[in-house]
């Protein structure tokens, strides 16, 4: 048989393509019912119900200030307890909006959402949230979901935490970023001007006309300036280019400063920083200057000076600049353009993580639990938590793991063999496991380190030989007291070697997830993976089918995992079970809330990759593992009509014990499928 063609859902990770905080599966191919909406087009100014809202020129405009409700509303258009589907197209958006009971829309586009309805009426709102909401929609259109998608939903909280390892060539860690500079090319909007005059549609660096001149009009101080709320570690940067200035000047509120020499690609005076670039871009004069800092600030200001370590210009002095931006980290990253609201790119709060580890060429969907990295700054080592003996530090010296400018040299000019960079961390629990863990790359010498830390318990050490490539190297331990001193160490003596190092963890737990970049000067916190909701009554068959997945757990983890297929509740429900110690794996069916069926075996190793099927019909309960039948149950209890429609990666009570590994694929069939076909099933 062909297994992929017979199979009612297929979620495989290798082809997971993932969008608006879900993970797409392959296979069911949705269909809807008819059109629900009238004049979804505002072809006219009718069938709406309008609360502080209009509709002319064939969109709809809603407007909301100071917390009011505004909304359109269409009566007698759902049907209480179906699932629908809602498309629009978002003209421009300030706030945010819901349709129904959906999720929260930001961004102006298509908008879709998909939502079970709790009422008749269909209502396009304000979200509570904003005081503020100004949004132009047109083109609404719902639809009845009558088979669903199959698409996992998934969330992970508001953060930017996350990474993931990605595809080759360089597997390369990425992260979510942020912009949050407001109107990062609109210059004359969001941004004070003093004593400066602005002309747009000049010849940028990226070839197009999206440059900006500043010039002034005053012989004093001429800047632009922004006011944001920033602290930890930032990078300010923008694209400048000489006109008959040749300063540019970065300036914040915490008199962290650089002068650009624009003519010539040099660096002038500079202050309270941790690094400053001019780098030139193409050969047509244009520069990126970043400006890297540890200081709070609440305004950036961007200066045309004429001389060096000055401030004023002479009336008539200008530059050019473009792509202005403002984010957390060591280095400039590729522009994010913002308007009304920061922008965001990359690994992102709803972003299912399809994780490439150990240069794999397909990937897995990553699911973890929170976790919060203790470190206060993760790639900063000069910052004052780390205290330094006999190492010398540079910033920002080479190509991380990360594919950016970020990872730090560590050179270790004498031969003390307690040469060492060290932190104190306080607020520890004594009698809690830990994990640290850091990426380090020999660059010369032959070095032998000591990863650990420095408690009264002995054998708190390990130690290591810095590879030529990056590695990951961890170290778990017992705390002894409220205070640990987390360090590496040379212990060879090896004077003059040379090791990079990136991306220090410290963990609460037995083991290291993936890494949670930190550059805030306190703790940073990556919320679990939750993932599930896939299907509907219509995917799959509560009187025989096959549930089949292919996972790994994650070793020496102590937490409880469940993957289960069920109606949402625990009442009806097949549930695989990876017990809290690492060696249990529990198989088991609920029918009317009864648990009619389980089987327990410690044959499967949940740190590895399994492929297992559980069969289910009116009389057996079985279960396929790698190849080998484990169990059959004989088992007379039928689930009611439709009972199975969610297929959950977490406990069917809640989200109280979700999945927790990499998942590359899962399949479910409407046939109980025989013993020969689960064998070849579980083994390819």
């Amino acid at each position: 048989m062909s297994y992929y063609d017979d199979a009612s859902l297929m979620f495989l990770a290798g082809g997971g393509a993932q969008k608006d905080g879900k993970a797409y599966s392959v296979k069911p191919v949705p269909v809807y019912g008819s059109e629900e909406v009238t004049n979804g087009d505002f072809a006219t100014d009718s069938d709406w119900t309008k609360t502080n809202s209009v509709i002319s020129g064939g969109v709809a405009t809603i407007t909301s200030t100071g917390y009011g409700y505004a909304a359109i509303v269409q009566n007698n258009v759902l049907t209480i307890g179906k699932t629908y589907k809602a498309t629009f197209d978002i003209n421009s958006i300030v706030g945010g909006l819901r349709v129904a009971t959906s999720q929260l829309i930001t961004n102006s586009g298509i908008a879709s959402v998909t939502f079970t309805a709790t009422y008749t009426y269909l209502d396009i709102r304000r979200d509570s949230s904003y005081a503020t909401t100004i949004a132009s929609i047109d083109n609404v259109s719902v639809k009845e979901v009558l088979v669903g998608d199959g698409d996992f939903t998934f969330s992970r909280g508001s953060n930017l935490a996350a990474t993931r390892v990605g595809a080759g060539p360089n597997y390369y860690i990425e992260k979510g970023r942020e912009n949050v500079l407001l109107q990062s090319n609109q210059f004359d909007t969001t941004w004070l001007q003093n004593r400066i005059d602005l002309t747009s549609g000049q010849s940028g660096y990226d070839g197009g006309s999206d440059a900006w001149k500043l010039e002034s009009n005053n012989a004093s101080t001429t800047y632009l300036s922004q006011n944001v709320s920033a602290s930890g570690v930032q990078t300010a940067s923008v694209y400048a280019k000489a006109g008959t200035a040749n300063y540019l000047t970065f300036y914040n509120s915490s008199s962290a400063s650089v002068w650009f020499n624009l003519s010539n690609g040099s660096l002038g005076n500079t202050n309270a920083n941790i690094d400053t670039k001019i780098e030139a871009v193409g050969s047509d004069g244009w520069y990126r200057c970043s400006m890297t800092f540890n200081v709070a600030t609440s305004y950036l200001r961007v200066y045309v000076t004429d001389v060096n370590g000055s401030f004023p210009s002479a009336i008539g002095a200008n530059i050019l600049i473009q792509d202005a931006q403002l984010e957390s980290g060591l280095v400039a990253t590729d522009v994010i353009e913002t308007t009304t609201t920061t922008g965001t790119a990359g690994i992102l709060e709803n972003t299912p993580r399809f994780n490439y580890s150990n240069g794999a060429s397909c990937p897995s969907l990553l699911l973890e639990p929170s976790r919060t990295n203790l470190f206060a700054y993760s790639e900063y080592y000069a910052a004052g938590q780390w205290a330094n003996t006999d190492v010398s530090l540079t910033t920002n010296y080479a190509l991380s793991p990360e594919g950016k400018m970020n990872a730090s040299l560590w050179e270790f000019p004498t031969t003390n063999i307690a040469a060492r960079i060290q932190y104190v961390l306080g607020g520890v629990t004594a009698g809690v496991t830990y994990t640290q863990s850091y990426y380090i790359k020999s660059l010369s010498g032959d070095l032998t380190l000591r990863i650990g830390t420095s408690g009264a318990v002995a054998g708190e050490f390990e130690d290591i030989t810095a590879t030529s490539e990056w590695k990951r190297f961890d170290f778990t331990s017992v705390a002894s007291g409220t205070t640990e001193y987390p360090r590496i160490q040379n212990i060879s003596g090896t004077q003059g070697a040379q090791i990079l190092v990136y991306g220090a963890q410290m963990e609460q737990g037995s083991y290291p997830t993936s890494y949670i970049p930190n550059h805030s000067g306190g703790t940073i916190t990556r919320a679990a993976d939750v993932c599930g909701g896939a299907g509907d009554a219509n995917t799959f068959n509560s009187t025989e089918g096959v549930l089949y997945f292919e996972v790994a757990g994650f070793e020496n983890a102590n937490e409880n995992r469940y993957i289960s297929l069920s109606d949402g509740t625990s009442a009806n429900s097949l549930r695989i079970f990876y017990y809290s110690n690492g060696a249990t794996t529990f198989f088991r069916k609920y029918v009317n809330s009864v648990q009619t069926s389980i089987v327990t075996t410690s044959s499967i190793n949940q740190s590895e990759s399994n492929k297992i099927a559980i069969r289910y019909n009116s009389t057996n309960f079985d279960i396929f593992s790698n190849g080998i039948k484990i169990s059959t149950n004989l088992d007379s209890n039928a689930f009611p009509n439709n009972a199975l429609n969610v297929l959950n990666f977490t406990d069917t009570n809640g989200v109280s014990s979700p999945f927790l590994g990499n998942v590359k694929q899962v399949l479910t069939f409407n046939t109980a499928l025989s013993d020969a076909d689960l064998a070849t099933l579980t083994t390819i």
